[in-house]
């Protein structure tokens, strides 16, 4: 079980691995085991009030992530790892390295020039996508909605629909806008341009074979609707995956989810469960 604690400023919290531990010294996302009696909940509760001691008291999931360690790291014989990691919103206490560990808070973009281990790359994609992805159409309508668009710890995001000018001056100034309230702004392939990397934080293609290298730390995802596709997304190298396959029920979202890999979905069709399947909700309304 791993949590993510999200304070009030929209940071991360991360704990460093103390000396004696296998990846000493390296960064985490706080949690541990959870015993065979547990449903997950209770494990993540029960490890974040015993490593950081706080009481939890709202959490979601986030993301389900399978690794494997290979022999030699650390020492250690190969291991493989399921990361079963949730955003914690709301505890009790102030966060204290009660095993000794530093911690330290860091925003979600910067989490990339952290030293964390290899399992958790996963959970920074997840933490740098927005809870909620709204459409945008145009700049004017996209300044008003951001304006008066309700804030939480988690990000919002934008999806910039239609034709975006990106050597606009009204264009360039709304996106700046926007960046500056911490929101996420993510666009289609069609939309990719050199000129689009300086406001956009990551590339929505329609299939694995459009995919193409992004400057920095852009984002770049897969449209899916099949395992067979997720898969084949994974393996090119994208870093999330967007279903607005509108007929797919929490079944198939789950077996899609199974790639471990963040999913953005399309939410304007309400689904039965599934929910621990999802990281991004997209409102395309």
């Amino acid at each position: 079980m791993a949590g993510a604690l999200i304070g009030r400023d929209g940071r991360v919290l991360i704990a460093q691995r103390p000396a004696g531990k296998a990846h000493a010294g390296r960064w985490e996302f706080p949690g541990g085991k959870k015993h065979p009696a547990e449903v997950p909940q209770q494990g993540l509760y029960r490890e974040l009030r015993e490593e950081l001691g706080i009481e939890v008291s709202d959490a979601r999931p986030l993301l389900k992530v399978r690794h494997e360690y290979p022999a030699g790291v650390a020492g250690d014989a190969a291991r493989r790892v399921l990361i079963d990691a949730w955003v914690v919103t709301t505890w009790r206490g102030q966060p204290t390295g009660l095993d000794g560990q530093a911690l330290q808070w860091v925003k979600p973009d910067a989490l990339e020039a952290v030293d964390l281990l290899e399992a958790d790359a996963p959970l920074v994609t997840a933490l740098r996508l927005p809870a909620v992805l709204a459409r945008a159409t145009d700049p004017v309508t996209l300044r008003a909605r951001a304006a008066r668009a309700p804030r939480s710890r988690e990000r919002l995001g934008w999806w910039l629909d239609g034709h975006w000018d990106w050597a606009d001056s009204l264009t360039r100034e709304v996106l700046a806008e926007v960046h500056a309230l911490g929101d996420v702004l993510l666009t289609g392939g069609t939309q990719w341009s050199v000129a689009a990397s300086v406001f956009v934080d990551g590339v929505v293609w329609d299939t694995a074979a459009m995919l193409q290298p992004l400057p920095g730390r852009a984002l770049s995802g897969v449209e899916v609707s099949t395992l067979a596709e997720a898969v084949a997304a994974k393996a090119v190298g994208a870093r999330f995956l967007c279903v607005r396959d509108r007929q797919l029920d929490a079944r198939a979202l789950e077996t899609l989810a199974g790639v471990g890999l963040p999913l953005v979905v399309d939410a304007t069709r309400p689904r039965v469960g599934g929910h621990e399947a999802v990281t991004t909700k997209l409102w395309w309304r």
